[in-house]
């Protein structure tokens, strides 16, 4: 058995990401479930969901999620469809940014 190292919870901070189109049935769940679960594994965690221009009650439903859970969801609503490339694009975009940030910050703090 191969064993794993053990980690604190504040030892990593987790990003968990959803497309979404028109999942109005099923996305307060999976947002939720996410949730809990990234609960137990570290206290520095956020759930971004991409709205990619549903037609359905997506829109309403993410934007409650992000009122209730205001700490940990974040939302972007595209106003139309622009597919799924373009809203994983945002993501890594995001990520992008945040490593810039941490690259930047870690070479600050040397001086």
């Amino acid at each position: 058995m191969i064993a794993r190292p053990t980690m604190a919870k504040n030892d990593y901070s987790i990003s968990a990401f959803f497309p979404a189109y028109n999942d109005a049935g099923t996305i307060s769940s999976m947002v939720i479930t996410v949730l809990l679960t990234l609960r137990e594994l570290t206290d520095d965690y956020e759930v971004i969901v991409v709205n990619d221009g549903s037609q359905d009650h997506t829109a309403a439903i993410l934007d409650e999620l992000a009122r209730v859970y205001p700490d940990e969801v974040r939302i972007i609503h595209h106003p139309q469809n622009r597919g799924y490339g373009s809203a994983i694009g945002w993501v890594g975009t995001f990520v992008m940014l945040a490593v810039v940030g941490i690259l930047f910050w870690a070479f600050r703090s040397r001086d």
